[in-house]
């Protein structure tokens, strides 16, 4: 057995992947009964991640093992050893069936448990917005993520997370990395965004990832980053107001010092606002299609050679679309996924 202190910085999933713990929910023993309960009453914060864990184990350990007919049969018998010297009869069924009950209800219990248990620790977790639609979430270290319109983020289990800080991005997202340190070397813990071009390795910053269309873009706004490209494994390091484009061609990746305005238009749709400043039809067409799932069909004269300049709700389709309608002095119409502009009548 550990010293007790070995336990002091333990929490629930940590219980659930020590040896000692695991081989006592196993095989419990008065020795060893004593021995936890000392280490909770020594140090009384580590009651409730303890006392989570043994439920959840117990719980997994239920969901492990296949209930036969017989093993319920055996835990019916056991809770009514005294049925058979009830004289009433009529008694003697009702409790008959409140018995049966109470034992179906106990192992759906059990098995719920386990499986709820299980998804908690051991699954890792999907996030997945729509179109038009902006969600925030706090990872477990306190890390939060504005996921973009259309973006998907895969978060590993709390098992995996105690060994590997690492998200999986398809889409859009900006991330403020909570600084967390090892408990036996007090050095920070990496933080990793993985995308289809690159790794981005932090430590504790805050930064903007845009991952779509084959190519990765990452804006600086604090602290450092370390980008790792997928195919040359070339390593560069950004500084805050940087940006680098990394795509899935042998072209080596570029560094480019950005504005204030510049940066403030790549990361304005955390403020449900889309900016474009004189940008090319091709290029509206292609953001339009990301945000809000629906492409643009922009021919003829009124759009030759047309560059686009203004401000569109990422939340709100029908204010975007009037917005396009009176810059352009057409009328939006809208044919399953497309959006046509024909002439004000």
């Amino acid at each position: 057995m550990k010293s007790y202190t070995d336990y002091v910085p333990f929490k629930t999933e940590d219980f659930l992947s020590d040896s000692d713990f695991k081989a006592w929910i196993a095989t419990p023993t008065p020795e060893s009964d004593a021995y936890w309960r000392g280490l909770y009453r020594t140090y009384p914060h580590l009651k409730e991640p303890f006392e989570q864990a043994r439920n959840i184990a117990l719980g997994l350990e239920s969901s492990w093992v296949e209930f036969s007919g017989n093993y319920k049969n055996q835990l019916f018998d056991r809770m009514i050893p005294h049925l058979n010297n009830q004289e009433d009869e009529y008694p003697k069924i009702k409790f008959f069936k409140w018995a049966k009950f109470a034992v179906a209800a106990s192992v759906a219990f059990l098995l719920t448990s386990g499986i709820l248990g299980y998804n908690y620790f051991f699954q890792s977790k999907k996030y997945q917005t729509e179109y038009s639609k902006i969600e925030s979430i706090t990872l477990y270290d306190g890390t939060v993520v504005s996921l973009n319109a259309n973006s998907r983020l895969e978060v590993p289990s709390r098992f995996e997370w105690n060994n590997s800080r690492t998200v999986h991005l398809e889409g859009e997202a900006y991330f403020v990395v909570s600084k967390i340190t090892e408990n036996s070397t007090k050095k920070y813990r990496k933080f990793t965004v993985k995308t289809l071009t690159a790794s981005i390795e932090v430590y504790g910053t805050q930064f903007n990832v845009y991952a779509r269309n084959n190519q990765t873009k990452v804006l600086l706004d604090e602290g450092k980053v370390e980008l790792i490209e997928n195919q040359t494994q070339k390593q560069v390091v950004l500084k805050p107001g940087q940006l680098i484009v990394v795509g899935t061609n042998k072209t080596s990746s570029k560094i480019i010092e950005t504005l204030l305005e510049e940066a403030r238009q790549m990361t304005s749709w955390k403020q449900n606002l889309l900016i474009f400043d004189k940008v090319k039809m091709e290029d509206l067409k292609i953001r339009f299609q990301e945000i809000y799932g629906l492409e643009l069909i922009l021919k003829g004269e009124a759009f030759d050679s047309q560059e686009f300049k203004g401000e569109l709700p990422v939340n709100n389709l029908d204010e975007a679309l009037l917005i396009l309608g009176t810059t352009f002095g057409q009328k939006p119409l809208k044919d399953g996924n497309k959006i046509y502009f024909v002439p004000n009548d």
